[in-house]
């Protein structure tokens, strides 16, 4: 589902202040990249061709690329005679992002691995270059999805294979961290707003949530082997502490988006925080609970 009218430019603009703030959150964002997150960028590699017993080298360009979860997971999968023999250029937006990463790769030693700040929808990239280009959970976020898609076959090489995930619309057994915010707002003790659904999308350009149209429109725009599926998963959260550790970040992000000022005045963020944690103690009786997520899947092949 997509924000409607003039609430998506606001969407857009609340959610990169996230990511604009990220270094204030960098140990959240690496162990969300290390963890959940790696659970939904994981299941992109084989549809990629990027498996442990791939030889041929790998020129990979990931954009929106968060704290570096592709570049992460292709580090741990792929054999380190084929990542010496290629390269992976990590790019954001957000120079915070790119801050985290660029320790990351220090830090974890990933092999042949940059991080830089550039514009998925007009990169300033040669042509023809990458053999693989990835967008995890971004083409739902960018705010011209098709500029991005046709920027990632403008850089692949002929036959170059683009991969991305984004989010399908939820259901009663698949929202990730929005169930528990949304029942923890409806039994705070006073006027909580939390839209049902959360839009999942934020901008008006096309159905990236709609696998079907996807499929049709990654052809038009000049992919072609296009495959496109649902897939789920869940993740096992320790604790209300882990959940707040993880996905407390986007308390923020909600309360701009559809608390009126006055209200996050009455309500500060801190206070707020405290509340869910005690309705999920609650809601859990103290002890742990799965996450579960429904991810679309997309790849196909530059039609050059």
């Amino acid at each position: 589902m997509s924000g409607q009218d003039g609430s998506t430019e606001k969407l857009s603009n609340t959610i990169g202040g996230v990511f604009a703030e990220a270094d204030k959150h960098k140990n959240t964002w690496v162990r969300t990249s290390k963890t959940v997150i790696a659970k939904l960028a994981a299941p992109l590699l084989p549809r990629m061709g990027l498996t442990a017993d791939r030889t041929a080298p790998v020129t990979l360009l990931d954009n929106a690329a968060g704290a570096g979860v592709m570049a992460q997971e292709v580090n741990k999968v792929l054999p380190r005679t084929t990542l010496q023999a290629g390269s992976i250029l990590a790019t954001d937006m957000a120079e915070s992002l790119v801050g985290i990463m660029q320790e990351r790769i220090k830090t974890e030693g990933w092999i042949n691995t940059e991080a830089r700040v550039a514009d998925a929808q007009d990169t300033k990239l040669p042509d023809n270059t990458y053999s693989h280009v990835s967008i995890l959970l971004g083409l739902h976020i960018i705010p011209d999805p098709d500029a991005a898609v046709k920027e990632a076959i403008r850089v692949l090489q002929p036959g170059g294979i683009f991969g991305a995930t984004t989010i399908p619309p939820h259901n009663q057994n698949n929202k990730f961290w929005f169930a528990d915010v949304e029942t923890a707002f409806a039994a705070m003790p006073f006027d909580a707003p939390y839209p049902s659904p959360m839009p999942t999308q934020m901008h008006a350009s096309g159905a990236w949530y709609d696998a079907a149209w996807v499929a049709t429109h990654l052809q038009a725009l000049g992919l072609r082997d296009v495959r496109v599926a649902v897939q789920g998963d869940a993740y096992y959260i320790k604790d209300a502490d882990e959940f707040l550790d993880m996905f407390g970040m986007m308390l923020g992000f909600v309360m701009k988006m559809f608390w009126s000022e006055a209200q996050r005045a009455a309500h500060p963020v801190e206070e707020v925080r405290e509340l869910l944690r005690e309705h999920l103690v609650e809601k859990y009786g103290g002890k742990g609970w799965e996450v579960k997520w429904d991810v679309l899947y997309m790849t196909g092949r530059a039609d050059k």
